[in-house]
Formats: structure tokens, C-alpha cells, sequence
């Protein structure tokens, strides 16, 4: 029975130990906070980041990954380990053999990019001056620009025609200045990987 209150009254010990302590570090902030506000924020801030900056890291590992441009819906995706069929959403990056790999002024040639396996091998490409047709049916925004957004020359790598075996065309349907095939032209389907949307903002 002593044992049994001597272990009551140290777990109400450390109870109230742990209280002093989160009332002092309470107390210590709001010190630090009133005197020197600058420090405390950015303290703060830098551990958000940190904190934020791991989260991410953990998420990409696991799969997902954070899209905010306008050639796609902006949202969280996740990488799948199905086969991309046409229609599917796809992640890719250009190789060292495309003219475009990589500008080294145009950020928007590197890393991986998100757009929609538009056309595979058999269909028929068809370049006009309002688009991309494919099998005849013209694909929204797919007008080939003359410049970019930046006021700089672009051209397309992209030749009408039927789409030979392992090839894929990989275009935007939101935005007409999104980089895709329209630029660096056809791309061998091994590349793509099928990525499913988990949640988009619009």
C-alpha cells in the first residue's frame, strides 16, 4: 500500500512539475516576444519552415507532389504505379537528346513537369494556326506560340503526322503558354508516369 501512494505522489510530483515547466516556457516567450519581438518571430518562423520543409520532404518520398502552375489544376498528386493510358494525368522530364533540355535561361525546361497524355502511337497529329487536332478533334489551348510569357523566341519541335510506336504527345488544357509537346515535341512513353489527383483548388 506505501508503494501504491509513494507512486500516486510522484506521478502527481512530475503532473505538477510538468505544469511549473509549461507555465515558465509560456512565460519566457512572452518575455522574449515583448523584448525583442524580431528574434522571436523569426525563431518562430525558421521553425515553421523547417518543420514544413521535412513534411514535404517526407511527402515527396512517399509519392506526392505539390503542382502550383497554371498549366495543370493546382493541388496535391500522387505519383501511381499504374501503366498511363491517353486521358491520364502524367509527370515526365525532357532527356539530354531534346533540343530543350536544358535552357539554362528558361526555368520552365528543367525538373518534372505535369500534363495530360493527350495522343500515343497511331493517332494522328494535325498542326493548324487555332491548334494541335488530334484525329481531327482540336485540343483546347494548343495554339503554337510564337514567344513565350517572357517575350522570348520559341520554337517547336513538334511534326505532324501519325504518332510512331513509343511516342506520346503530353500538352496543358488550362493555360495556351504551358511548355509541353507543342515545343519539345514527342516523347517516348517509358518517360511518363501516371499521377492521380488527391486534392486540387480549382
Amino acid at each position: 500500500m506505501n508503494q501504491l501512494h509513494e507512486l500516486i505522489a510522484e506521478i502527481k510530483s512530475r503532473i505538477e512539475f510538468h505544469k511549473e515547466l509549461k507555465s515558465f516556457r509560456k512565460e519566457e516567450r512572452a518575455w522574449k516576444r515583448k523584448v525583442d519581438p524580431f528574434n522571436y518571430y523569426l525563431d518562430r518562423f525558421a521553425v515553421t519552415a523547417a518543420v514544413s520543409l521535412f513534411i514535404c520532404i517526407i511527402l515527396a518520398s512517399c509519392g506526392f507532389r505539390f503542382y502550383f502552375n497554371e498549366s495543370i489544376h493546382t493541388g496535391i498528386y500522387k505519383i501511381s504505379s499504374d501503366t498511363p493510358k491517353k486521358g491520364d494525368i502524367v509527370t515526365l522530364s525532357l532527356c539530354r537528346c531534346n533540343e530543350y533540355y536544358p535552357l539554362t535561361d528558361r526555368s520552365y525546361t528543367k525538373g518534372n513537369f505535369i500534363r495530360y497524355f493527350a495522343a500515343h502511337a497511331g493517332d494522328r497529329i494535325e498542326i493548324t494556326t487555332d491548334g494541335i487536332r488530334i484525329n481531327s478533334k482540336l485540343w483546347a489551348n494548343s495554339e503554337i506560340l510564337k514567344k513565350d510569357a517572357y517575350d522570348r523566341r520559341m520554337f517547336s519541335l513538334l511534326s505532324a503526322g501519325t504518332i510512331p510506336k513509343g511516342k506520346t504527345l503530353v500538352l496543358s488544357k488550362n493555360d495556351k503558354n504551358s511548355f509541353d509537346s507543342r515545343y519539345f515535341g514527342l516523347v517516348p512513353v517509358y518517360m511518363l508516369k501516371k499521377i492521380n489527383p488527391i486534392f486540387t483548388f480549382n
